[in-house]
């Protein structure tokens, strides 16, 4: 009886250990992600990981893949024309081209101190609340030109998370450049796998629940990055009110740099205006092609051609 009890206990924890072999070799070995993961997290900190894979991961890769298509179909139950939603999408992807401005903004005038985190946090609330209007307002009380607008907030929030985490990833990428490549994939290899899984869901529950549904589902990825923005995962240190007014003051030397990111504000919200209140294709042309020449032209002559281009 005990040589029985032996052998069985022999071969469970052969079953235990041979069970525990085969997953070490499908999920670990081939790909090392866990040391991987880990090794990166010794040489940035696991904040930097965690801040990247809500912001980079979490918000532009699943969030902008899920909100794509299901803009075109909000779009469509408004029975928006096809020049007009073409109109508003430009409008939409505004916020990309302010990304100077908030950079300018954030690094010459922090919030209490700090450059980064405040400013992410006003931005996701912007974002959650118009991704909300969108997705839990019913329609006859929301016009397709507010809709826009929250879209536009939406946007800000994902340009604007994007834009200050890039910033400081780069910082750390200085500080450890050996291990720079790693960091990149790991934004890179969380995007796609974010878009990915949006991909792989967005269909059927367009098909099922319709595009406001998507737009609540979002809401709680959006608002994802406020707790760790909160909790200063950027790991940003205060800055005095004399180190503020040094940085404003190198930065303000840059007069020609200053003029282009208020010429881009100025243009963008311009261009914003007309397009969510003014149904005429012909007028947003005309403004869009005269802002792409007044944009080139101040390129041109307040850089050198090779900056310029």
């Amino acid at each position: 009886g005990e040589t029985f009890e032996l052998v069985d206990k022999e071969q469970k924890q052969f079953a235990s250990s041979g069970a525990q072999s085969l997953s070490k070799l499908f999920f670990y070995e081939p790909f090392g992600l866990l040391s991987w993961i880990g090794e990166l997290s010794d040489h940035f900190g696991y904040r930097l990981l965690v801040i990247l894979f809500v912001s980079q991961h979490t918000i532009k890769g699943f969030v902008m893949s899920a909100l794509g298509p299901a803009k075109q179909y909000l779009f469509a139950s408004y029975m928006v024309e096809g020049p007009r939603m073409q109109i508003f999408t430009g409008v939409v992807a505004l916020p990309w081209a302010m990304k100077p401005v908030i950079g300018l903004m954030s690094d010459a005038f922090p919030i209490l101190g700090y450059n980064k985190g405040p400013y992410v946090v006003c931005f996701a609330v912007l974002g959650t609340l118009g991704c909300t209007i969108v997705g839990a307002v019913q329609q006859s009380y929301l016009t397709v030109e507010l809709v826009v607008a929250c879209m536009f907030l939406i946007s800000l929030e994902i340009s604007s998370c994007d834009l200050l985490t890039e910033a400081k990833y780069s910082e750390k990428i200085q500080a450890c450049p050996q291990w720079g490549p790693s960091l990149v994939t790991y934004v890179w290899f969380g995007m796609n796998v974010g878009g990915l899984f949006a991909g792989m869901i967005i269909g059927p529950m367009l098909e099922l629940s319709g595009p406001k549904m998507v737009y609540l589902m979002c809401v709680v990825p959006l608002c994802s990055i406020l707790l760790p923005s909160w909790m200063n995962y950027f790991e940003e240190t205060r800055l005095t009110s004399q180190e503020a007014a040094a940085m404003r003051q190198k930065l303000f030397a840059q007069k020609e740099a200053c003029f282009l990111c208020i010429l881009m504000l100025l243009c963008t919200v311009s261009l914003s205006v007309l397009g969510i209140f003014f149904e005429s294709v012909r007028l947003n042309c005309i403004a869009a092609v005269v802002v792409a020449f007044v944009i080139l032209g101040s390129f041109s002559v307040t850089f050198t051609p090779i900056i310029a281009k």
